[in-house]
């Protein structure tokens, strides 16, 4: 199975688990034989985790695994000059996003134009016909400035936000990608980056949900009114265990982080002089989320669950099967 997967990520001040030396997420397209999918999953690169208790690349793999695989294909910047891995190709890189991004860290729509070169170049093979691409997005690079915006500014950037990933999609399936899975926008007003207050209390009750409930109305409108397109519902998900009303009661700390900086510009996983320059909580399988917007591997893997579980997000368990058998992947 060729999977192609591209991602945009997020920023990271002070807390990103084992992350890339600048503490930011990161965002991959990758390919594979079986599924092309591109995603925009949150994550420092592969070489930069550490032996702490979770990664943001966790969440790579995970989403991997709700589609089948064991983790996600490696870093398109470590292929072979005219080699692509059979698994699939990944263009993760840190600090990505949708719409934003710099020249290391190329947003979407590059991801997607150099995937595109590829496919012409003949490096990923032209015949996409049984491919499935994945576009993941955790949000907190291109909604940094969430706090200091307006309503109306929140909007427009959403608009902006989910146009680009429709313009994505759009490309993918003009290729010939059979099949792309998009997630939907957890619940960004119930991560520690915005349920903590200036003074360190957590509100329980997650008021700040209008990003996602905005961003995913208007996804639901450009992208998935499009049956070839499925929405991997990680807000749902996300909801049911760290939400105002989580369903299952299995994180004690489901908004606090486990991980964190001593630092405010500093990230989780850092070492200087040969001593760490973070604290971790004494047991992170009871934290949700590992740093300001990533979970831990704990909480990650109670997300996998919720996708498999037949009590869990609506209709996935049977829904995403069919999905990716209808591709004959």
């Amino acid at each position: 199975m060729r999977m192609n997967c591209m991602s945009s990520s997020n920023v990271h001040r002070g807390g990103n688990g084992q992350g890339t030396s600048s503490g930011s997420h990161q965002t991959p397209l990758a390919t594979t034989p079986r599924a092309a999918t591109p995603s925009t999953a949150a994550g420092p690169s592969r070489r930069s985790r550490g032996k702490e208790p979770a990664s943001p690349q966790a969440s790579e793999d995970s989403e991997a695994r709700i589609l089948g695989r064991k983790e996600s294909p490696p870093a398109e910047s470590k292929r072979q000059q005219d080699g692509v891995d059979p698994s699939g190709m990944n263009f993760a890189v840190g600090g990505a996003g949708v719409v934003e991004g710099t020249s290391d860290a190329p947003n979407l729509g590059r991801q997607v134009d150099k995937f595109k070169r590829l496919v012409r170049q003949g490096t990923i093979d032209e015949d996409l016909t049984d491919s499935v691409a994945l576009i993941a997005f955790s949000g907190r690079r291109d909604y940094e400035r969430f706090n200091d915006m307006s309503s109306t500014e929140v909007r427009a950037k959403a608009q902006e936000v989910t146009d680009k990933i429709a313009d994505a999609v759009d490309q993918l399936m003009e290729l010939g990608v059979e099949k792309v899975v998009v997630t939907s926008l957890p619940p960004l007003g119930c991560t520690p980056w915005l349920s903590r207050s200036e003074d360190g209390v957590y509100d329980g009750k997650c008021d700040s949900q209008k990003v996602a409930s905005i961003h995913n109305s208007y996804l639901e409108e450009k992208v998935f009114q499009n049956e070839a397109v499925f929405n991997l519902d990680l807000k749902a998900a996300f909801s049911h265990y760290a939400g105002p009303s989580p369903r299952w009661k299995q994180f004690k700390y489901r908004l606090e982080s486990c991980c964190e900086s001593f630092d405010q510009s500093g990230f989780c996983g850092q070492v200087q002089d040969g001593e760490p320059q973070y604290s971790l909580g004494s047991k992170p399988d009871k934290f949700f989320y590992w740093d300001d917007i990533n979970p831990t591997h704990a909480g990650w893997k109670a997300v996998v669950k919720e996708f498999e579980s037949r009590q869990g997000v609506r209709g996935v368990h049977q829904e995403l099967p069919q999905y990716l058998d209808s591709s004959r992947l």
